[in-house]
């Protein structure tokens, strides 16, 4: 018979009282004054943003469908006795219910905006569609991660489960400790898909009322567009998080050692992946939504709403666009490490390092691709840049190629002399390699910049935004597309001053170089190259007045 647990009962109901009476006094009693309304309705997105995200914690299914193996069993302790009932090892309350409560969130958040104040109703006829309101880069990355949480589920149901195995000594003086086991595959799929398809059926539901709304009367027509993308973002953010949650947990299961395995330990490489996704989306910035009387707003291109321009507008979403890089670059470098580590045998630690930055660079000319094909148009001219990079970039650049020439040639010098080691790069092949392979890795990071420079390059203009603005995003995405380039050449200028044979100087007194430290320094240079801020878009990028003053720098 189900007791009840008065302490639990007494906190769940002074929670569910204090929810009552805030969604009393936020619907009924209190009403912002219409000079706070905007900052009213921002807050309001806010805080329905970070009550799902305080919500949304997979961790305690964590280890959901693995057996725990008894420490204290022993052959006296039967093991049926000792594992418990398979189901029980699958939290179904731990892995839906912050799926429900992530739900619920966001559709309060929708249903509790300020109800309207004037008694007359006026009525917008619009036809709205729920991806008019999602940001192309995010809503692509988050059926990314979607698609790959069902295609790791759908993997997970057809592997097989194993029992656990208890500590014990087959022979004497060797002995082995308890092993845990897991339930199989499908039972543990067919709970992660449940969770899964609930959360992209809801998350698509909420979405379609975002769309579906009534606009507030406190906003314009682009501030309330703005709104509802906001909602988009936030929504979406935090359902990827938790689709790859799901996935983690699957990647938990899949990497539990088998009981005949002479492995020791495993990487959950899931779980690594759920970590990139949930920085991402942690740092990707949801629109701003602006004031009708900020500069952006006026000019004379204005259009829809009081004080909007749509020419204003549009180049600021481009901007925003070109601000949440981060949010796709982070996932391809650790996906480009990953596709990295499985060249080690041949390049070594340099591997995972070039790869991931070939990734960033495709990254950036993929956000290109992008921003050419919602904000551009096509046969639109562009000015020239005459200032595309600062000097000081050029001046890396240029020290990176020399130093890598330099390096490069000391080690064929050395190479050919029969200094140092006759085995190749890493161990593998033959000492020529130790001029290839960082040539080679040079040239790759090398063409993978200009591919990314020149989608920069051939970009038509954007339409609707200043050419200030314009101006500024292509050297903004030169500057990322530089500090990348240089970054992996002062990588692979490291990696081959550290093996080159250093031969000492007979004379003791003579300074002895340091060629380890040399490439420490350069391998520094190269984190420091690649997280060097670009300067952020300001109202002088984009403002009518600032065109002229603005002239030298697009020459």
């Amino acid at each position: 018979m189900l007791g009840i647990n008065w302490a639990e009962a007494l906190i769940l109901g002074a929670v569910g009282a204090i929810i009552i009476a805030y969604l009393y006094l936020r619907l009924v009693k209190w009403g912002p004054r219409p000079e706070r309304a905007l900052d009213h309705i921002r807050n309001h997105a806010l805080w329905t943003g970070i009550i799902a995200w305080a919500l949304s914690s997979e961790a305690a299914a964590n280890r959901a469908g693995i057996m725990p193996a008894p420490q204290s069993a022993g052959p006296s302790i039967p093991l049926d006795a000792a594992v418990p009932n398979p189901w029980d090892t699958i939290p179904l309350a731990a892995l839906i219910g912050p799926v429900v409560a992530v739900l619920v969130v966001h559709l309060l958040g929708q249903l509790s905006w300020p109800a309207p104040k004037s008694p007359k109703r006026v009525a917008v006829l619009e036809y709205r569609r729920v991806r008019d309101f999602i940001e192309p880069a995010l809503g692509w990355t988050v059926l990314g991660v979607f698609l790959l949480s069902a295609g790791t589920v759908a993997y997970l149901a057809f592997a097989p489960g194993h029992p656990v195995r208890l500590a014990g000594s087959p022979t004497e003086g060797t002995w082995y400790g308890p092993l845990d086991g897991r339930v199989p595959g499908w039972m543990l799929g067919t709970a992660l898909g449940a969770s899964l398809a609930i959360l992209a059926a809801g998350t698509f539901a909420v979405m379609a009322l975002i769309a579906s709304r009534r606009s507030l009367e406190a906003l314009d027509s682009v501030q309330n567009k703005t709104l509802r993308t906001v909602g988009m973002n936030r929504l979406l953010r935090i359902s990827a998080t938790m689709a790859s949650g799901f996935a983690a947990i699957a990647g938990n299961y899949l990497v539990q050692l088998a009981p005949g395995s002479t492995a020791t330990s495993s990487v959950n490489w899931l779980a690594l992946t759920n970590l990139a996704v949930l920085a991402s989306m942690l740092f990707w910035k949801p629109p701003f939504i602006e004031d009708v009387a900020s500069p952006a707003a006026s000019g004379p291109h204005a259009g829809h709403g009081p004080g909007r321009g749509a020419l204003a507008n549009t180049g600021l979403d481009a901007a925003r666009l070109a601000d949440s890089t981060i949010a796709a670059v982070v996932p391809a470098a650790v996906v480009g490490g990953f596709a990295g580590a499985l060249l080690m045998t041949w390049l070594g630690w340099m591997g995972p390092a070039v790869v991931a930055t070939v990734f960033i660079l495709l990254t950036y000319a993929g956000l290109e691709v992008l921003l050419r094909r919602n904000y551009a148009t096509p046969g639109l001219p562009h000015k020239h840049l005459s200032k595309s990079i600062p000097w000081p970039l050029y001046a890396a650049l240029i020290i990176a190629a020399a130093g890598l020439a330099i390096a490069l040639n000391q080690v064929w010098r050395a190479r050919t002399e029969g200094l140092g080691t006759s085995a190749g790069w890493n161990g593998t092949g033959g000492p020529a390699t130790f001029c290839d392979i960082p040539l080679l890795c040079a040239l790759v990071v090398a063409a993978a910049g200009a591919l990314a420079a020149w989608q920069v390059l051939r970009r038509p203009a954007l339409g609707k935004a200043w050419p200030a603005l314009d101006g500024a995003l292509r050297r903004r995405a030169l500057f990322r597309i530089g500090r990348t380039v240089a970054s992996g050449w002062f990588t692979v200028l490291g990696a081959v001053v550290m093996v080159l044979p250093n031969e000492a100087d007979s004379n003791p007194l003579a300074p002895q170089p340091n060629l380890a430290a040399l490439g420490a320094v350069c391998i520094a240079l190269a984190a420091l190259m690649l997280v060097f801020p670009v300067r952020a878009v300001s109202p002088a990028d984009f403002l009518p007045e600032s065109a002229e003053t603005s002239a030298d720098l697009d020459g």
